[in-house]
């Protein structure tokens, strides 16, 4: 059906008469098919949580006066996909809605409270649309969530009756999914979800709220891996070699240090997604020896694949990560393109010995290397990249010592942050100069 966009008043509805419906309540054609006005059951979903120090956790929901809780969870991130279904007795206004996150004793250690609007399926409260950490997510000092909170509607298109009746003008028993009449390119379920008018053509190609160098076609083209318009977004892929003998480990990024990365975004209000497998590319490729290894090759081979996946450019960054650095073996990793680097697993395995200070500096070169494709440049502060910052009987190694960023030599390869350039004159802003385009070269 053909999106109507009456908008009409609310003191008009009960004698509004929509296309396919001779009155409030009745679908034309469907004999004895009563619809309700707006819908009567609310379902929360939780999506996924980090917790950061990886310690045991149990989730809450309370709608109303009734409470759910959920199995025990353990781990640093976790997929629960856990869903609560309430009916609702009187659903016309709003309804108070709270999710919780308890520890090992039932401790609450983190919660969000939502207004949820039974027509529209929309919320406002401690979180809502447009805010610094995203909607459908929440942030505290040692922890993220990512949820999901809607009415059932009567044909799940995730368009509520109310708004199918009064607002679109569409059948509220036919699944308008994918639906884009105004031909902008964005069906009309995910501009409903964050705001826009889906009966206004929108040039989604060129607007991005966020400015992090995403525009809207590729924030809906990454919905599924929680891309949200009004906040700042951060994809990599990340392919790892095989090890260069038989009995050696593949060049992998420990799970440990790609969640430090991560955390370190994210306390900065930053969504980094690192891909390795999970959404649907990383993988292993075959270890290449120096006198084979072509990065711009494996690029496109693995990364582009030979240009079937040439869509990928301008929303991931791409990370290999390798052995031994072949032409500086004390250099533990590189750009090779304005939006794709390398870490050298090898470089960092003859430097460090043990695991978790190998850890710790394949974080920090990670962070360091990514830092160069969001802009961070030596030619912007001498701090950066600056050979001579790295032992106490140079000069810049005290000159540049307030500068505590991974950035910086000195703290490269045990320190995972940027610097907020709050310390002394020889620091600099990082987060604050990061520049979420120039991946895009």
């Amino acid at each position: 059906m053909k999106i109507s966009c009456i908008f009409i008043a609310a003191s008009l509805i009960p004698q509004v008469f929509l296309p396919g419906i001779d009155s409030p309540g009745q679908v034309t054609g469907q004999e004895n098919a009563e619809v309700p006005l707006v819908d009567d059951h609310i379902t929360v979903t939780i999506q996924r949580v980090r917790e950061f120090t990886g310690k045991s956790f149990s989730l809450q929901v309370k709608i109303g006066d009734d409470i759910w809780e959920s199995e025990r969870y353990q781990g640093i991130e976790v997929f629960p996909n856990w869903t609560v279904t309430q009916e609702i007795m009187n659903p016309g206004g709003k309804i108070l809605v709270s999710l919780y996150l308890m520890d090992q004793i039932k401790k609450i250690f983190g919660y969000v409270e939502l207004d949820f609007d039974m027509k529209t399926g929309d919320w406002t409260g401690s979180d809502y649309r447009g805010d610094s950490d995203g909607y459908g997510h929440t942030r505290g000092d040692s922890f993220e969530v990512w949820f999901d909170a809607s009415v059932k509607d009567q044909d799940n298109d995730g368009l509520t009756t109310w708004e199918e009746l009064y607002i679109y003008g569409t059948d509220p028993l036919l699944d308008d999914r994918g639906s884009d009449e105004d031909e902008d390119g964005i069906p009309i379920e995910w501009e409903d979800h964050w705001g826009f008018n889906p009966c206004v053509t929108d040039n989604h190609g060129q607007l991005d709220m966020d400015n992090d160098g995403l525009s809207n076609l590729d924030e809906y083209r990454m919905h599924h891996w929680f891309s949200d318009p009004y906040r700042r977004d951060v994809f990599i892929e990340v392919d790892w070699m095989q090890g260069k003998q038989f009995w050696e480990k593949p060049y992998v990024l420990p799970e440990q240090a790609k969640q430090l990365v991560m955390t370190a975004f994210a306390r900065q209000d930053i969504m980094l997604n690192i891909d390795d497998g999970w959404m649907g590319g990383g993988e292993e490729i075959p270890f290449y020896d120096e006198d084979e290894l072509n990065l711009n090759t494996i690029y496109r081979k693995y990364f582009l694949r030979h240009f079937t996946d040439i869509w990928k450019q301008g929303i991931f960054h791409y990370a290999i990560l390798m052995g031994i650095n072949p032409w500086k073996e004390d250099i533990a990793g590189f750009n090779f393109q304005p939006d794709a680097f390398t870490v050298c697993i090898g470089t960092i395995r003859l430097y460090r010995l043990g695991e978790t200070a190998r850890t710790l500096a394949t974080a920090s070169i990670f962070m360091h290397e990514l830092g160069h494709n969001l802009g961070l440049f030596r030619s912007d502060f001498p701090g950066i990249d600056n050979l001579d910052t790295r032992f106490p009987w140079q000069e810049d190694f005290w000159l540049y010592g307030s500068y505590h960023s991974c950035m910086n030599y000195r703290y490269a390869w045990h320190y995972v942050d940027y610097s907020h350039g709050t310390h002394e004159e020889y620091d600099y802003d990082d987060w604050g100069n990061l520049n979420l385009k120039h991946f895009l070269g």
